[in-house]
């Protein structure tokens, strides 16, 4: 196991109290260095948890899984949100929203392309990438459909696999990773969304049914 240093895990452990959650599972951000073949690690953490999307919407809506990380070192906090498409006549079978929060000062400028969801089964194992694509919505907001064609092989990645990668490039061309543990409380999470999307996909019985 990898062990933080004294001062990272302060940074982690203030951070999982700000995220609103003694739970939080580990975030890490690998960033390219042309001078350090094996780039840079910044420590974090992420706090899952699930939406019903019924507190301040008149209309229901389904459940959305929510990941909020934060990497302290960086200034840097990252809102990812899965949720199901319903529209019929849609490609897509799922939406993936990622938005970046940075600091006005950040060397890197912003985000400028966000090339790659991976899953993965741990920290240090390679990735295998969701099928779907990437828009840049507005200036740090990406969404990324699912492709329907592929649902099944997305749906059993997001579910079986315990690691995210988000592959993207900043601004000056530097390009970085953010690694994103599901953890105990995230799968828990994954779970009551999924099985709450298979519920919501059963057709209601009709009269004398």
């Amino acid at each position: 196991m990898y062990l933080l240093p004294g001062a990272a895990r302060i940074s982690v452990l203030i951070v999982a109290l700000t995220i609103g959650t003694a739970a939080a599972q580990t975030a890490i951000l690998y960033e390219e260095n042309p001078s350090d073949g094996k780039g840079k690690r910044y420590d974090g953490a992420v706090s899952w948890h699930l939406e019903d999307g019924l507190a301040d919407s008149a209309e229901p809506m389904e459940a959305a899984i929510r990941g909020q990380i934060v990497i302290p070192e960086r200034q840097m906090k990252v809102m990812l949100t899965i949720r199901r498409d319903n529209n019929k006549r849609s490609p897509v079978s799922h939406l993936i929203s990622t938005q970046f929060t940075l600091p006005a000062d950040f060397e890197h400028g912003g985000i400028q392309e966000l090339r790659a969801i991976l899953m993965k089964d741990s920290e240090t194992t390679r990735g295998v990438q969701l099928t779907g694509s990437s828009v840049n919505v507005t200036p740090g907001f990406f969404l990324v459909g699912l492709s329907l064609q592929a649902a099944v092989r997305n749906v059993e990645l997001l579910e079986q696999r315990g690691w995210f990668d988000i592959a993207f490039v900043y601004d000056d061309k530097r390009r970085a990773i953010l690694a994103v543990e599901k953890g105990s409380e995230g799968e828990r999470v994954f779970k009551d969304a999924f099985e709450a999307w298979a519920r919501d996909s059963v057709p209601a019985a009709g009269p004398g049914k």
